[in-house]
């Protein structure tokens, strides 16, 4: 505790540099405790559209498959929407919804459409390099879509794989850029992802962040209440962004107000360290560190 109290007499943006890095090299442990598989993910997203894969071997038998439930004479001219539907249905089938940490031990990691084929389970993104593979494989021209929270398909015909509403990223001729849009709906995906991962792991962020955030001249009662309003500013996140019960935007923004709540009482507490009535705790708090 007293190297903690020297490192508060640091410059400020020196605390900042170290806090951050703490805080960075937190989240990465916790939620991708894998570096290999985090290397590949990094690249696989740095060329989404680069993952579809038609000439992967491991799509032979799904194209069978898809060619016998399918009229003699469908093609993407004449029978566009009954084809997408098709392979939607047939990728649902042969890969079963999963969560990445539940297949891959990562909060998020983007498969190959070999990867994903082996593996016989993964959610959006697998499911997503799989059919646009697929459909490119028919002769279709398939992108890849996300609002990060989410990966779909997208054809001249029309879009496949549960399809969002804003793309977060597109591919343009001069490569690929963010759709400014997509910023609106960030705290939508800030909740569904929250819902999504552990929460013994969120709960180990939210510690590290609520140490990092407190000041050694902070009153205890204060740090009490920056450590509630943070936990219940999660908690309403993942209320909020809740797929099976319903997603609740009241929620999600009363989680983002108690977040902020939360590093405002942070400030407060150190302005209000000078206060007479706190001056015997501070030193109490002080000297036993």
């Amino acid at each position: 505790m007293g190297y903690w109290i020297r490192i508060h007499n640091w410059p400020r943006w020196k605390r900042f540099i170290l806090k951050s890095l703490i805080l960075a090299l937190t989240v990465v442990a916790v939620c991708f405790p894998h570096p290999v598989l985090l290397a590949r993910h990094i690249g696989h997203w740095s060329d989404p559209n680069a993952m579809i894969a038609p000439e992967s071997s491991a799509l032979d038998p799904l194209v069978d498959e898809l060619m016998s439930t399918l009229p003699a004479n469908a093609n993407r001219e004449t029978h566009p929407k009954e084809i997408l539907r098709a392979v939607e249905l047939l990728v649902y089938k042969k890969l079963p919804y999963a969560f990445d940490w539940d297949t891959w031990g990562m909060a998020d990691y983007m498969p190959t459409a070999n990867e994903a084929l082996q593996m016989g389970r993964e959610d959006c993104d697998g499911r997503a390099v799989v059919g646009a593979s697929l459909l490119k494989r028919i002769g279709f021209e398939s992108q890849l879509k996300t609002d990060g929270a989410h990966v779909w398909v997208t054809t001249p015909q029309g879009d496949t794989m549960g399809p969002g509403q804003v793309s977060m990223i597109e591919t343009t001729p001069t490569g690929v850029k963010v759709n400014t849009r997509w910023f609106w709906t960030m705290p939508r995906i800030l909740a569904v992802n929250a819902a999504l991962f552990p929460l013994i792991r969120e709960l180990i962020i939210a510690g590290v962040l609520w140490i990092l955030i407190l000041h050694p001249s902070m009153r205890r009662r204060w740090m009490l209440v920056v450590g509630t309003l943070m936990f219940a500013g999660l908690f309403l996140l993942r209320s909020g962004g809740n797929l099976y019960r319903g997603e609740s935007m009241l929620l999600v923004w009363c989680g983002i107000m108690a977040l902020t709540a939360g590093l405002i009482c942070s400030r407060l507490g150190r302005r209000n360290r000078d206060n007479p009535d706190s001056d015997a705790e501070d030193q109490e708090f002080t000297g036993n560190a």
